[in-house]
């Protein structure tokens, strides 16, 4: 919607409209100028997942705030170790009663960053988020390209017109 409203110099303003949240998919930068452009909104991105509701929320600074009191965060390599820098999202909900997650790795990358933020909040923030796991095309030298749902749509939206009857397509990794 707000890239047709840009493509089409649409001047959208409503009064009425006091938020965009955004969620169920990684927020990426490209889409976050678009909403800011045309609906004159800065979007509100959430981050959660199916087993524990909400685990952060922008701030008004943009920074993305965990949930502090309701989840608890842990990042770790490969090999399960504790780490400080980008690895593995792993997950306690600490207000699922009747079915706990306990130390659950959800699949997604990131890093939990403990400094200040502008805003005067004091929960972390979680940076460098990457999205799911196998989310990615892995090249031969080791370097990962962020494969989404938004990525394919846009490659299958300018293909050629004699590729217009591919209904499925499969991306395989050695």
């Amino acid at each position: 919607l707000g890239e047709h409203i840009n493509n089409n110099k649409i001047d959208f303003h409503s009064h009425s409209l006091k938020s965009i949240i955004t969620t169920g998919e990684m927020l990426f930068d490209q889409q976050r100028d678009t909403i800011r452009k045309a609906f004159k909104i800065n979007p509100i991105n959430e981050y959660g997942a199916n087993e524990s509701g909400l685990i952060a929320g922008d701030c008004e600074h943009g920074s993305l705030h965990t949930m502090d009191d309701n989840v608890l965060l842990e990042i770790i390599d490969n090999d399960g170790n504790l780490v400080e820098s980008k690895g593995k999202i792993i997950l306690t909900a600490l207000n699922s009663y009747a079915t706990p997650f306990i130390r659950y790795e959800i699949g997604d990358l990131g890093k939990i960053d403990y400094d200040s933020c502008s805003c005067g909040r004091n929960f972390s923030i979680l940076s460098k988020m990457e999205g799911r796991i196998f989310d990615f095309i892995v090249l031969p030298n080791g370097e990962r390209i962020l494969i989404v749902g938004i990525f394919v749509f846009k490659i299958l939206k300018y293909m050629p017109r004699e590729f217009n009857d591919i209904s499925r397509f499969q991306i395989e990794q050695p």
